[in-house]
């Protein structure tokens, strides 16, 4: 998943220490995968075969993460269901 390391910041990690040393897997990167994995398993999170927007428009998740840039494969998606 590509938000991985949003969870490790968040979770008090980083991929690199002052030294550049790899540092992801710290206890901190590993609780943070597992917090992750595990929602996968609960179904609280979900894998998506290809982008967001399309599983959004289509009603399969209610929300997830992007970025601005992404707002006209948003709106194809969406249609007018929210007007």
């Amino acid at each position: 998943m590509e938000l991985f390391h949003a969870f490790l910041y968040v979770n008090g990690g980083d991929f690199l220490d002052e030294d550049l040393n790899v540092t992801f897997n710290s206890p901190q990167g590993v609780e943070a995968l597992e917090l992750m994995i595990g929602m996968l398993n609960d179904g609280s999170a979900l894998l998506i075969d290809g982008y967001e927007n399309e599983a959004f428009g289509d009603n399969m998740i209610a929300m997830y993460i992007g970025s601005s840039a992404g707002m006209p494969h948003v709106e194809n998606s969406v249609g007018d269901k929210f007007h």
